[in-house]
């Protein structure tokens, strides 16, 4: 105890006095002071590392001290130094230039596959565009490892700042990758719905409301379905099902059918929902129920039920000009049990109107 106290009050002298000297000392200067720092003590060149930063006052200083940091295996400051600017630009270019250095400089691979981990989320963010310029298939390597490893949660700051430089890094070619981790992200509970956004943004071609390509959307399209049939449970097979059905790929979407509802399927292979069409006026309602069968082709049976549904016999003698109210259930169902529940529930809505409701159950349906 008594030789390390030595030690150390023999080293705070140099060293008090070289970190006093920091706000004096000419930029071109401070990389090699903060190196005889760090030879004197490592945890003072630490804890003085803002002010080496704050005495910088260019990006060029702010570069060189950043690697010879690196350099010296000083990465705590370094990961947490760009938080400790304000000007935007300036934490971009050093980000930039630190990370074009990767294969060039010793210590920036190391450095920046090691604050995926230890640098807070805020801080790692930051630096992300170290990532797009470093050229290094080390680090793609190693990102395409990381990213097949998502987290155990829905969301996760690090992991999506991670996604971010990936598919800026890679994109399109980023797709494979991002399918084989939503998959693992669903066997998980990790941040399935954010892999799903950024495979969207690794097919997007640069520019301010760039279009995609036909070409593009096939990728996308493929990728989605790879991604629903891989093994996802069913709400996020029906996740990846919505998205296809909004960008147009409705066939795609009706492909997940079976995987969506596979408890639901009936026994010739077709989907069964339940439909109620509702003519009211003068005080009554009459809800006209039906089974509708279709053989697992369509996303939503909306647009092609409303016609013939409508058009079931009226049963009152009141006239509207209103076109009578389509109600499907939500999702297709396992039974003819639940299709009579949904009109149940369908009549008391209407009852709650203070109307007098009588539900009629009409032929099923067949869509082809």
């Amino acid at each position: 105890m008594f030789l390390l106290t030595a030690m150390t009050l023999a080293h705070a002298g140099p060293c008090d006095a070289k970190v006093a000297s920091i706000e004096g000392t000419p930029r071109e200067k401070l990389t090699t002071l903060y190196a005889e720092v760090v030879d004197c003590d490592p945890r003072a060149a630490e804890s003085s590392f803002k002010a080496f930063v704050r005495a910088s006052g260019d990006v060029d200083t702010l570069v060189d001290l950043s690697l010879k940091a690196i350099e010296l295996e000083q990465y705590q400051p370094v990961w947490d130094m760009l938080e400790q600017l304000t000007d935007r630009e300036a934490r971009r270019k050093v980000a930039e230039r630190v990370g074009g250095l990767c294969q060039d400089q010793v210590g920036v691979l190391p450095f920046l596959q090691g604050g995926y981990f230890a640098a807070n989320e805020r801080a790692f963010a930051m630096w992300s565009q170290a990532y797009d310029t470093c050229s290094s298939e080390a680090l793609t390597d190693w990102m395409r490892e990381k990213i097949s490893d998502p987290p155990t949660r829905t969301y996760d700051d690090r992991y999506n700042s991670l996604l971010d430089a990936f598919v800026g890094r890679l994109g399109e070619k980023a797709l494979g990758p991002l399918e084989r981790a939503a998959v693992a992200a669903s066997e998980r509970g990790g941040p399935f719905t954010s892999i799903l956004e950024k495979m969207l943004e690794a097919v997007r071609p640069p520019g301010i409301g760039a279009e995609l390509s036909d070409d593009r959307k096939r990728m996308l399209a493929d990728a989605y379905v790879r991604v629903g049939t891989g093994g996802v449970r069913p709400e996020q097979a029906a996740a990846v099902a919505d998205r296809l059905y909004q960008q147009g790929f409705k066939d795609r979407a009706a492909s997940l059918l079976k995987v969506v509802y596979g408890d639901r399927v009936q026994a010739d292979g077709r989907l069964l929902y339940g439909v109620a069409s509702v003519e009211h006026c003068g005080g009554e309602a009459v809800v006209h129920l039906t089974s509708v069968y279709e053989p697992s082709r369509r996303w939503t049976i909306q647009p092609e039920i409303d016609a013939p549904v409508r058009a079931f016999k009226k049963r009152l003698k009141c006239e509207t000009s209103a076109p009578w109210d389509v109600h499907v259930t939500r999702s297709p169902v396992a039974n003819v049990a639940e299709v009579a529940a949904h009109g149940e529930e369908i009549a008391r809505i209407y009852s709650d109107r203070n109307l007098v409701v009588r539900v009629r159950e009409e032929k099923p349906l067949e869509l082809q």
